[in-house]
């Protein structure tokens, strides 16, 4: 068994849970990797007001692994960016091990998305997402995809939106300066490419 590398919290009923009980009569039983007590303290006040019973807790991808291994939970939400195992990595590891486990990422930036799910992760949402889509997804197995697709949607067209606006705003404090400050008609190709380059600078921008 691999030992852990960091602190471990369990709750005083884990052991006795995971030796009995019916799955179809319990609350699901998660355990929750990241490397922000914080953070793991706060995700696990809410998701036990959702009666989500969470079985433990793990600072890096090696104790993840263990108290898999250990706990038999039967979802591991995943942080990515971890010291000493990366939720990635953990999460090939475990489902190599262990194909029908469950995992969902909750990471902090959206880039490692699609490494995530090629590993094995049934879905991938950032920090900051719908807290009831992530709910959603830890009650009904297979929905993660469907909901991080709603998710991605949304938040591409926000994204499609600022950049208009952006766009817009900056063509028209440029068309207010060539009417404060007219310029021969000879100038207009110039005006024109450094108005499509000013343009698409705009564009790019408004998508960070």
């Amino acid at each position: 068994m691999i030992s852990a590398q960091r602190e471990t919290v369990l709750l005083p009923s884990v052991l006795s849970d995971s030796a009995s009980g019916s799955p179809a009569n319990r609350a699901t039983r998660v355990l929750i990797v990241d490397d922000s007590p914080r953070f793991r303290l706060e995700l696990r006040g809410l998701l036990e007001l959702e009666d989500i019973q969470v079985v433990g807790e793990a600072g890096n991808g090696w104790e993840a692994l263990s108290l898999t291994e250990t706990l038999n939970p039967d979802l591991i939400l995943m942080d990515q960016n971890m010291p000493a195992l990366s939720g990635i990595d953990a999460t090939r590891r475990i489902k190599q091990a262990r194909p029908d486990r469950r995992v969902l990422f909750i990471a902090a930036e959206e880039a490692w998305r699609q490494e995530a799910l090629k590993a094995g992760a049934e879905g991938y949402f950032v920090k900051g997402d719908g807290f009831e889509q992530l709910i959603r997804a830890i009650h009904q197995p297979g929905l993660g995809g469907a909901l991080q697709w709603q998710i991605d949607s949304r938040r591409h067209r926000r994204v499609l939106v600022r950049r208009v606006a952006l766009t817009l705003g900056g063509l028209a404090v440029f068309a207010l300066i060539l009417v404060v400050f007219p310029l021969p008609s000879e100038w207009f190709p110039v005006i024109a490419l450094i108005l499509a380059s000013f343009s698409l600078v705009l564009y790019l921008i408004g998508g960070d």
